[in-house]
C-alpha cells in the first residue's frame, strides 16, 4: 500500500489536501482562486501545477520519491465527468461555459507531476508513470459531497441521497450495496437538468432559467447565478424590489461569486435569520428545490440531505412542508407526512467551518478509501465504493 494520498476539488477556487497515512496529523491543505472571465481549464491547469510546487516546497520532499508514495488521487470537479476521468463540459456558471473543453485530469497531473520531477533534473520511469497515471480518478462535486455526507453519518447501512443546492444543482446517491459496501453509480447522475414547474413569479416574469441547454430546468431555475439574471432580464415587481440591494453590492464592487453569496444571503436570509427581502425568494427557491426532493424521494431513499450554499434552515423547512403537498398523500409512507418528512429531508452534517471544503473532504475520504482498498475492490463494473 502506498503511503499518500492527494485530494483535488474545483468550484470557484481550487482546494488541495495532501494526507500522509503513514503518520498522524492533519492533511496538508492549500487553495488557490480561480480568476473571473478566464480560460477555466486553463487556470484549472496552472493552478493545480502550483498547488503540485506549494506540496513540494512545503515537504522538502523529492518530487520522485513524493509521487511514487501516493496510492489515489481523487479529484473532484463541477460539470460532465466520463470515465472517472476526463471533464467533459464544464459548469453553465462559469463564463467559459460555452465552450466544450476536454480536460483529461489523469494526462494532466501526470504531465505536471512529471514537469516537477524533471525541472530538478530527475527521471521518472515509465512503470512509475503508468502507476501515477491509474491512479487519478475524477468524481462529479455531487458525488464528493455525498461521500463527506457518509463519512459524518452513523447510519448503519447507508441509504441516502445528497441534494446539493450551490452554484449548480445535482445529486449524489449512496446505498448499501450487495455486500455491505456503500456505493454510489458509476455513471453521476446530472439530476439538475430535470424539468421544473415554474414558479408563479417566474411565469409572470416569463423567466425560464439561465441554463444554456434547457428552459426551466432545475439548475437554471436554481443555480446562483439566476437570482442575478431575474434582476436585470426581467420586469417582475418583486425582482425589481431586490435590485436597490444588487445595486449596494455591486457599489462595493463585489462580483462573480461574492456577488452571488451576498445577493442570496438577502433573497434567503443568512441560515437563522430571516431574509431581509422578505419571503418571496425562500418560497421561490423551495418551490424548485421540493420539486426535486419529491422526485428523488419517489426512489425510495431512508433520507434526502439537502447542502450547498442555499440550504437555509428556512429553505430547508419550506421544502419540507412543499414535499407533503406534492405527495397529496400518496405514496401513503410516513417520509411524506408531515410529521415523518422532518426526519427524512435533512440538513448536511458538515459543521459550519467545513461547509467551504466539502467537496475536497469528501474527494480526500474517496483517495484514503481507494488507496487502502485491495486489488480491484475500488472499481467493479457498475460500482465505485466511497467508504
Amino acid at each position: 500500500m502506498e503511503e499518500a494520498v492527494i485530494a483535488v476539488a474545483i468550484e470557484d477556487r481550487v482546494d488541495f489536501m495532501y494526507r500522509d497515512l503513514s503518520g498522524l496529523g492533519k492533511p496538508t491543505k492549500f487553495s488557490l482562486t480561480i480568476p473571473e472571465d478566464t480560460d477555466y481549464c486553463a487556470e484549472i491547469h496552472r493552478l493545480i501545477d502550483e498547488l503540485f510546487r506549494k506540496l513540494v516546497r512545503s515537504l522538502a520532499a523529492s518530487p520522485v520519491a513524493l509521487f511514487n508514495r501516493i496510492g489515489s488521487v481523487v479529484v473532484s470537479v463541477p460539470g460532465v465527468v466520463k470515465d472517472h476521468r476526463s471533464l467533459l463540459q464544464i459548469p453553465l456558471w462559469n463564463s467559459t461555459a460555452a465552450e466544450t473543453p476536454y480536460f483529461d485530469f489523469a494526462e494532466e497531473l501526470c504531465g505536471i507531476a512529471q514537469g516537477l520531477i524533471k525541472a530538478e533534473g530527475k527521471t521518472w520511469s515509465a512503470p512509475d508513470r503508468a502507476k501515477f497515471r491509474g491512479r487519478v480518478f475524477v468524481v462529479n462535486d455531487a458525488t464528493a459531497c455525498a461521500a463527506f455526507e457518509d463519512s459524518r453519518r452513523k447510519d448503519e447501512k447507508p441509504d441516502f441521497i445528497y441534494l446539493k443546492v450551490h452554484n449548480g444543482i445535482n445529486v449524489g446517491i449512496v446505498q448499501d450495496s450487495y455486500d455491505g459496501t456503500a456505493v454510489s453509480a458509476k455513471a453521476h447522475p446530472e439530476a439538475g437538468h430535470g424539468l421544473a414547474l415554474l414558479h408563479k413569479l417566474d411565469y409572470e416574469a416569463g423567466f425560464k432559467g439561465v441554463c444554456p441547454f434547457h428552459d426551466r430546468c432545475y439548475e437554471g431555475m436554481i443555480a446562483a447565478h439566476s437570482l442575478y439574471a431575474r434582476i436585470v432580464d426581467t420586469r417582475s415587481p418583486v425582482f425589481n424590489g431586490w435590485k436597490r440591494r444588487l445595486d449596494e453590492l455591486q457599489a462595493q464592487e463585489l462580483c462573480g461569486q461574492a456577488l452571488d453569496n451576498a445577493l442570496l444571503d438577502y433573497v434567503l436570509g443568512e441560515d437563522g435569520r430571516p431574509a431581509a427581502a422578505g419571503g418571496d425568494g425562500v418560497d421561490l427557491i423551495s418551490h424548485y428545490v421540493s420539486q426535486l426532493a419529491y422526485h428523488m424521494s419517489l426512489l425510495a431513499p431512508k433520507h434526502i440531505v439537502i447542502g450547498g450554499r442555499m440550504a437555509r434552515s428556512q429553505v430547508i423547512s419550506a421544502v419540507r412542508q412543499k414535499m407533503v403537498k406534492f405527495a397529496n398523500n400518496y405514496p401513503q409512507r410516513d417520509e411524506l407526512t408531515s410529521t415523518g418528512v422532518t426526519r427524512h429531508v435533512v440538513a448536511g452534517h458538515a459543521a459550519k467551518s467545513e461547509k467551504d471544503t466539502i467537496e475536497v473532504q469528501g474527494a480526500l475520504a474517496i483517495a484514503v478509501l481507494r488507496a487502502k482498498a485491495k486489488p480491484g475492490e475500488t472499481t467493479r463494473p457498475n460500482l465505485v465504493i466511497v467508504r
